[in-house]
């Protein structure tokens, strides 16, 4: 071990090859008897600089800096690499920094086995050559699937958010140094995506066409054929910042009190509000949103994010992250549940359950038909119901009229169909496309109910007068076609906010 470390440190003075000397005490800005909490300290300091997120394109340098932490705060780790170096590290198989420009081992590796395999590998074949046994991977019990070649075509089609795929071999000391590393990382993304593994060992002919060394990670992601390949210094902390970047996502951020507003209130779909903490819960609910995305939309909102956090009711301050059924942004209140890296398909459960509470909900409702319903597809060309629609205009002698309708609306609530209201004095450009006048003094001659089918532009104005049972035999006669809707519009029609210098 001291000739080892005796030779690395004569090379790298000598800079004959590429050879890692880092210091990993000055990387972190260190002593080098530093505590562990100074240690803990200073790393979070670094990373903080560096993180991809705060300063893109320093990759390399949170890698390194997060390589030094990683050793030095395991005591065992330490003590070798404070005697021997990093050399000692590999040695030992403590480990997992390798060069990306290297085409499998580094020469700083030692480990001559190792780079014969590489001759094998690359021309095709594993035989010939007896192998030292290293450690073999054991996968079970964690959330990794080893699979051969049939499994692997069949998954590559079969992609519903993210694909991990990880090629290694039995007898390679850099696969064994990486092992632990990887499946604690990847076990955190437990539900959110499919991990499997290669055995190059077993399935050469597949590792020769899909890695182009080992240990060799690739990610297939939902709609792209071309795999993302790992480059990352190490399988922990680089391997997940890769996966936050690539997974697909379907969130939508929350950054203001008018987008927190809309985002609740403006719901054809079941809406989420999430308040996420850390990058690796909003890299998870990256994937719950494609899980869910044809009918559950989630929105986020960062925790350090005050001014927002404080608007929910019941929030709780979370070091993960916490999502909340808000359907009133008036009180901001909602059931919520926390998640976690091992709750996955229990949230995901739970989602399912409130869109199923949403859509029941919706069923017999009777309300005002807004702007941000009718600019979100309520009554609008996308919308496949018939859409019913009583023209208020002011009067006291519409309220028992306006009052028939939310049990009328319940009768009829397992129909293809919906009942809404509109002020006429308020909404002239929606009234007049339906030939309705802007202002009326008599009840009879102007309030009015009506069906519309806003997919085909038309339109039928009920005639008989509103009552519980003219009203109810019009709405059966419509979605029987027995009434056909049939008038052309005036124009295209259009709701405005009414209360839009209350907007933020």
């Amino acid at each position: 071990m001291y000739n080892n470390a005796k030779l690395i440190i004569i090379l790298c003075i000598l800079s004959l090859v590429d050879v890692d000397c880092k210091d990993y005490y000055r990387l972190l800005g260190i002593r080098k008897n530093a505590s562990e909490k100074e240690i803990e300290k200073a790393f979070r300091k670094k990373a903080k600089l560096l993180h991809p997120d705060v300063a893109p394109g320093k990759d390399k340098e949170f890698a390194e800096v997060a390589n030094a932490y990683e050793v030095l705060k395991d005591p065992e780790k330490r003590k070798i690499y404070d005697r021997y170096g990093e050399d000692g590290l590999k040695q030992e198989g403590h480990q997992e920094h390798y060069n990306p420009r290297d085409s499998y081992f580094t020469f700083n590796d030692f480990d001559f086995d190792d780079i014969f395999q590489n001759i094998h590998f690359n021309h095709g074949g594993f035989g010939g050559r007896s192998q030292e046994f290293i450690q073999k991977h054991n996968f079970e019990g964690t959330i990794v699937e080893e699979i051969g070649s049939k499994e692997y075509n069949n998954s590559i089609r079969n992609v519903r958010v993210l694909n991990l795929y990880y090629f290694f071999t039995d007898n390679s000391r850099k696969c064994s140094s990486v092992f632990k590393g990887f499946v604690e990382t990847i076990t955190k993304f437990k539900g959110a995506i499919n991990v499997f593994a290669i055995n190059c060992n077993k399935h050469p002919s597949l590792c020769n066409k899909g890695a182009q060394s080992v240990p060799y990670l690739i990610a297939y992601t939902h709609g792209n054929k071309d795999p993302h390949v790992f480059n990352g210094e190490n399988f922990a902390l680089s391997l997940e910042i890769w996966l936050h970047k690539i997974i697909p996502s379907e969130l939508v951020e929350i950054a203001t009190h008018k987008q927190l507003s809309d985002f609740v209130d403006n719901q054809t779909i079941t809406h989420v509000v999430v308040i996420v903490k850390k990058t690796l819960f909003l890299t998870i609910l990256k994937s719950l949103s494609v899980y869910v995305k044809s009918k559950i939309k989630i929105g986020y909102i960062k925790a350090s994010n005050a001014q927002l956090t404080k608007k929910i009711r019941l929030f709780k301050n979370t070091e993960t992250a916490t999502l909340y059924h808000i359907s009133n942004s008036e009180t901001m209140d909602g059931p919520s549940i926390e998640i976690n890296s091992n709750n996955f398909a229990d949230v995901l459960l739970w989602l399912n359950l409130k869109q199923n509470e949403f859509k029941k909900n919706l069923l017999g409702v009777y309300k005002e038909l807004t702007k941000k319903a009718f600019d979100s597809g309520e009554c609008g060309t996308s919308d496949n119901q018939f859409c019913f629609i009583f023209v208020k205009y002011g009067h006291k002698n519409e309220n028992a009229i306006h009052n028939l309708f939310p049990s009328i609306a319940k009768r009829f609530g397992q129909d293809p169909l919906k009942i809404r209201y509109i002020d006429a004095q308020s909404q002239t450009d929606f009234v007049t496309a339906f030939n309705l006048p802007r202002l009326c003094t008599s009840v009879k001659m102007c309030t009015k109910f009506l069906v519309y089918r806003a997919k085909r532009g038309r339109f039928r104005i009920m005639d008989e007068e509103l009552t519980v049972g003219n009203i109810e035999r019009f709405i059966d006669n419509v979605i029987t076609n027995s009434v056909v809707v049939d008038k052309t519009l005036n124009h295209k029609p259009a709701i405005v906010d009414k209360f839009a210098h209350n907007e933020f």
